[in-house]
């Protein structure tokens, strides 16, 4: 999944995206990482997902719906 959104921001990461981190990952993958986290904790991602998979919860999908019907 990480890599997937690398190849969807090909080009578009700054020097300062890709720096190595001391966790050894590069700066833009620990901030994927961090939104993850984050829509685990807010209910919009399941947590126990298969690693390498982002499964949306049903609130997630309410919350889309709600943000493209400009709810």
């Amino acid at each position: 999944m990480i890599e997937d959104v690398g190849r969807a921001l090909e080009g578009k990461l700054t020097e300062n995206d890709c720096e190595l981190l001391g966790s050894g990952l590069t700066r833009w993958k620990n901030r994927v990482q961090f939104v993850r986290l984050k829509l685990v904790q807010a209910g919009l991602v399941k947590k126990d997902s298969p690693r390498g998979v982002w499964e949306i919860t049903q609130s997630g999908r309410e919350y889309l719906l709600n943000l493209h019907s400009g709810g």
